[in-house]
């Protein structure tokens, strides 16, 4: 397994498995990838008052901190972060679109903040010639959503299609409404014209 980079994996809201080591002050050491991290039991999604009798388990957690040389992590915050994931992607809509802050960058895409959580956007879904930095603003529509794997995925290609169409909308709307105008028009000049006309006999 890769090494852990901490700034990704708060950036991200990445989420590794850990296996409990030992018992230390105050909680856990425990194994992520090739680094030992510490798990506070506060920081454990159920109360325990035996420490050594989950000693050896795997738990999902999410990284918190960085206390020194130490690496803090969190079982309550991977538990707190995947059902408020859960709430506000089952509350989207393909198509929908969003505003977002680019949070990292890698060969694969980009890992964009949305409403509070991180969407992915693949390569392919990015506008051709485009770049993008770390904390940039951008517009994106959602792409596909899958409330069960808790997916987000994101795209500017979309956002921009969906965009070109609605400016056509509007365009066709305007001049629809300037011939219907015209039309009132005409139609009004033309009952003045028969009223002057009847009146004139």
């Amino acid at each position: 397994m890769p090494s852990i980079n901490i700034t990704v994996a708060i950036d991200t809201q990445q989420s590794f498995v850990a296996k409990i080591l030992r018992t230390t002050k105050g909680g856990w050491i425990c194994s992520v990838s090739d680094r030992e991290v510490f798990l506070p039991g506060s920081q454990l999604y159920k109360d325990i008052n035996d420490y050594e009798s989950v000693v050896g388990r795997n738990v999902k957690v999410m990284v918190q901190r960085i206390t020194g040389n130490s690496i803090v992590v969190s079982h309550k915050d991977y538990v707190s972060k995947i059902f408020e994931r859960k709430r506000i992607i089952q509350n989207l809509e393909k198509g929908q679109k969003l505003v977002g802050i680019v949070r990292h960058i890698s060969e694969k895409g980009v890992y964009i903040d949305v409403l509070g959580i991180i969407g992915f956007m693949p390569i392919k879904e990015t506008i051709t010639g485009s770049d993008y930095t770390i904390g940039q603003s951008i517009e994106v529509a959602v792409s596909k959503i899958d409330i069960d794997k808790s997916i987000l995925l994101l795209s500017t290609k979309l956002f921009q299609k969906i965009v070109e169409k609605e400016t056509r909308e509007i365009e066709e709307t305007s001049q629809f409404e300037k011939r219907t105008q015209n039309l009132e028009k005409y139609n009004s000049e033309d009952e003045i014209i028969s009223i002057v006309e009847s009146l004139s006999k």
